[in-house]
């Protein structure tokens, strides 16, 4: 494939002179120049481009990536593809433990409910109330004070003591 300097597309214009009768000549070799420039397919990838080029040419992929041309030298279609590695990893991830795929399902949580470790590696929804009582040893004249918060999604809850 060709790449084309912008500034080497020219028209031949010099049939066209002001002020003086022109025939069709005149006319039809710019437009057929035109319309030959057109037909190579090339184009500029933005309007600063100082070059023309076809898109195959213009496209570079990274790793992980192909690109091929299908049915070449008719009705050409550009084929970009993702290595197998790279569509397979969501799976594999996922199978892994290491990803939920989709996310958490907010709507099987009712009103006051929280998102809490199921003990076995994964998450259910249950009321604020619910999970292990924890005793707490308390000096006297300690101020205790309960927050909570969203983290990631999840609401979590801690105690601090002050003097």
């Amino acid at each position: 494939m060709t790449e084309t300097l912008k500034t080497a597309v020219t028209l031949t214009t010099s049939g066209l002179v002001d002020g003086q009768t022109i025939d069709s000549a005149d006319v039809a070799v710019p437009v057929i120049e035109a319309m030959t420039q057109a037909k190579t397919g090339q184009l500029s990838v933005s309007a600063a481009d100082t070059y023309l080029h076809h898109l195959y040419d213009a496209l570079t992929v990274g790793t992980g990536m192909a690109k091929a041309i299908t049915s070449p030298a008719t009705n050409e279609k550009l084929n970009l593809t993702l290595d197998s590695k790279l569509t397979n990893l969501l799976a594999l991830l996922t199978a892994a433990g290491k990803i939920v795929y989709g996310g958490v399902d907010s709507g099987a949580a009712t009103v006051g409910q929280v998102l809490r470790a199921d003990g076995a590696g994964a998450a259910a929804w249950a009321d604020q109330s619910a999970g292990t009582t924890i005793d707490i040893s308390v000096t006297a004249g300690v101020a205790l004070a309960r927050t909570g918060a969203l983290v990631a999604g999840a609401y979590c809850e801690a105690m601090s003591a002050s003097a």
